[in-house]
C-alpha cells in the first residue's frame, strides 16, 4: 500500500530537530513512497540546508511545497493534504521522532481494517535527551470510546495519525483554527460518521516540556480556545451546556501556575 507523509515546518523550528525528525522517517522499516514537506513561509538558511540535503539525497521521495509568507499550520496542512499523491497520508511533526516500525504497524492495521478512516497511536514525550521520557499519552482505541472522549478532550495525538485523504477532504480538510487545527478536523470527521481507531502502541516520541505549557496559558490562548469551542457549538457537536462547561473548565486551567498545570497535564495524559 503506497502512502505519503505530510510535514509542515516554519522558521522557528530548530534545524537539529528537523534533521532528527526526517532521519526517523528515512529509517522506517516500511518506507513511504512520498514525503510532502510544506515550508510555511521563508525559512532560515540552516533549515533550508537540512531540507536540501535530504532532497538531494532522496530526490524521488521528497515533494517540497513553499511560499513566502507564514500562513499558519492549518493553511499549510490543508495545502499539503491536497498535494499528497496517495490516498493514505501519515502526519508527522517537524520536531518529533517516529518509532522505526510506526508506518509498518499502521499500514498493517489499515490493510486489515479498510473501513477505518483515521488511526493514531500512543506517544511518549521527552525533554532534552530522547531517553528522558517525562510523560506518555494513552488514547482510547475503539471508535465509540474515541468519539466519547472527543466530547471533552482531543482523542488523537496529531503527530501519530494516518488517515485517508478522501475522508479528510470530504470532512472539509484542515482550517485556520489556531492551536486546534487537528481537534477541529476530528470533530468534522466524526460528524460525517467516519470510523476512527488508535493503536495501543507507542509509535512516536514527541518533544515536550515547560515551553509547550507556556503556549497554553494567557489571554491569547483563551480567546483561541473560545473560538474553537464556538465552532464546535455551531457545528452542533456540543450543546449549550457542553459549551459553557468546557469553557469554564478550560479557562480556569489557563490561570493555574505552571507547576500545577504540569501536574494536571501529567495526570490527564496517563
Amino acid at each position: 500500500m503506497n502512502f505519503s507523509v505530510l510535514m509542515s515546518v516554519y522558521f522557528k523550528e530548530k534545524p537539529e530537530y528537523l534533521d532528527r525528525a526526517l532521519e526517523s522517517l528515512i529509517h522506517q522499516s516500511l518506507q513511504p513512497n512520498e514525503i510532502v514537506l510544506v515550508k510555511d513561509g521563508t525559512l532560515t538558511p540552516e533549515l533550508d540546508r537540512v531540507i536540501n540535503s535530504y532532497q538531494n539525497k532522496y530526490q524521488s521521495l521528497f515533494k517540497i511545497i513553499s511560499y513566502e509568507k507564514n500562513m499558519g499550520l492549518g493553511h499549510a496542512l490543508r495545502l499539503g493534504v491536497e498535494e499528497c499523491s496517495n490516498n493514505i497520508i501519515a502526519r508527522m511533526d517537524s520536531d518529533d521522532i517516529c518509532h522505526k516500525d510506526r508506518f509498518k504497524e499502521q499500514i498493517s492495521f489499515l490493510e486489515k481494517n479498510p473501513d477505518i478512516d483515521i488511526v493514531g497511536s500512543y506517544i511518549t514525550e521527552f525533554e532534552g535527551d530522547e531517553d528522558n521520557i517525562i510523560f506518555s499519552r494513552i488514547t482510547k482505541s475503539s471508535d465509540s470510546k474515541i468519539k466519547r472522549m472527543m466530547r471533552y478532550r482531543n482523542p488523537f495525538n496529531h503527530m501519530t495519525v494516518m488517515y485517508k485523504k478522501s475522508s479528510v477532504i470530504k470532512a472539509g480538510n484542515y482550517e485556520d483554527v489556531l492551536y486546534f487545527e487537528d481537534y477541529h478536523l476530528w470533530i468534522k470527521m466524526a460528524l460525517k460518521g467516519m470510523k476512527m481507531a488508535n493503536l495501543p502502541l507507542f509509535l512516536v516520541n514527541a518533544r515536550s516540556g515547560l515551553d509547550m505549557l507556556s503556549r497554553r496559558k494567557g489571554f491569547t490562548y483563551i480567546v483561541r480556545e473560545y473560538r474553537f469551542l464556538k465552532r464546535g457549538y455551531n457545528l452542533k457537536f456540543w450543546n449549550i451546556f457542553d459549551f459553557i462547561s468546557l469553557l469554564i473548565t478550560r479557562v480556569t486551567t489557563r490561570f493555574l501556575p505552571k507547576f500545577l498545570l504540569m501536574k494536571l497535564y501529567n495526570i490527564l495524559r496517563n
